[in-house]
């Protein structure tokens, strides 16, 4: 059973979800208003261990069989980062 704190802070919580833009998660009061069009700064990141993954998927389906459908819903765990030549 719920109290009522938790209730309302659980509702405040997914209210303040809501209001968040789901790509960069930044407030969408301030993220969609026009006037903020160029005052946003990015900076390209890679994850090294998603690269990994992603490789690995388009090189499994780059060397199926032609006459086979593409390779879908595989699982890729993901470990590391390995060190020492582990």
């Amino acid at each position: 059973m719920w109290l009522q704190e938790d209730k309302d802070a659980a509702l405040e919580w997914i209210e303040y979800d809501d209001s968040l833009c789901s790509g960069c998660r930044n407030p969408r009061i301030e993220s969609f208003d026009i006037a903020n069009e160029d005052k946003y700064d990015v900076e390209a990141l890679a994850c090294h261990a998603c690269a990994a993954r992603e490789r690995k998927g388009w090189i499994r389906n780059q060397n199926r069989d032609p006459d086979m459908p593409p390779l879908f819903g595989e699982f890729y765990a993901v470990s590391g980062p390995h060190r020492n030549g582990d």
